[in-house]
């Protein structure tokens, strides 16, 4: 992305921002101020001012729009605040699996062996991130229904099926040796399994009866439930778990297409070494 003000070029890419200044003396440049700082260091500060934000802040919902037992903690509010980091976590897990069928898709149609790859890191993404959502899952759901696990709960369960079918994606693509059938066949499972996944999360939960909250986030009529505060907090936590998923990706994906590349050099190397005459050293042929 590039930005244009008061005669700076702001560049943002890859991790950093780049500054140019133009150095103008009677009206004519005669050099640029050029900076680059690097934005790791400015995201762990924002998730770490989100995390204490989603702990000194109002919980984002009443207690009774989500308990249906008895069974509460002693501070019932608190682990509300794991709204914070389980549906932010729940919408990262389903962008990952989208953008690993669109690639499945580009790989389909265009046979990129880029696409594979994109498509395979994705999809880790989303199962690492689809695990953390059951984990925090399980948390609420002790807390505040006093069970780890119910088979009745539809979003459990369904979010538990989506993961055991990429956890079947990742154990089929390892049994397939030919690396483009290994490819194709993967980007029809990714396909597959997230219209699959789609239905399953957000389909099933609203046809069978479930004890989660149906209006922490909208109701029924689509207007926003939550307050300034928590609606700030919550896109905060929610644009800081999809940054920390495009980096993790951007970056696996790198090392995957380095791995390839250094493949592909040992291999012209080796085929380099076989076409190479051989000359036999300290030794001479003579004809009779």
């Amino acid at each position: 992305k590039t930005s244009r003000q008061a005669g700076q070029d702001i560049h943002f890419l890859d991790g950093y921002v780049d500054v140019y200044t133009p150095i103008v003396l009677d009206d004519e440049v005669i050099g640029i101020i050029y900076l680059r700082s690097n934005l790791d260091d400015m995201y762990a500060q924002l998730n770490l001012y989100l995390i204490v934000a989603a702990f000194v802040n109002p919980p984002p919902m009443s207690i009774e729009s989500a308990l249906v037992t008895e069974e509460i903690t002693s501070d019932p509010a608190g682990i509300y605040r794991m709204f914070y980091f389980h549906v932010p976590q729940a919408l990262t897990t389903t962008v990952a699996f989208i953008v690993a069928a669109f690639f499945a898709v580009s790989y389909l149609r265009k046979r990129l062996p880029e696409s594979d790859i994109r498509c395979y890191r994705a999809n880790q993404i989303g199962l690492l991130f689809g695990i953390t959502t059951l984990i925090t899952g399980m948390i609420f759901s002790k807390f505040t229904w006093g069970m780890w696990w119910s088979w009745a709960e539809p979003r459990m369960t369904s979010m538990f099926i989506v993961v055991l079918m990429f956890g079947g994606y990742f154990s089929l693509r390892s049994s397939i040796g030919d690396p483009e059938k290994r490819a194709t066949l993967s980007s029809v499972m990714a396909v597959m399994f997230t219209i699959a996944g789609l239905f399953m999360m957000f389909v099933v939960p609203r046809i069978a009866v479930s004890r989660h909250p149906t209006d922490s986030i909208v109701d029924s009529s689509g207007a926003i439930t939550m307050g300034p505060t928590v609606r700030w907090i919550f896109l905060g936590a929610v644009l800081s778990y999809l940054s920390i998923a495009w980096w993790m990706w951007r970056m696996s994906v790198r090392v995957s297409e380095a791995q390839n590349y250094k493949l592909e050099l040992d291999f012209a190397d080796k085929n380099e070494a076989a076409t190479t005459p051989r000359v036999a050293e300290g030794k001479s042929v003579t004809g009779a």
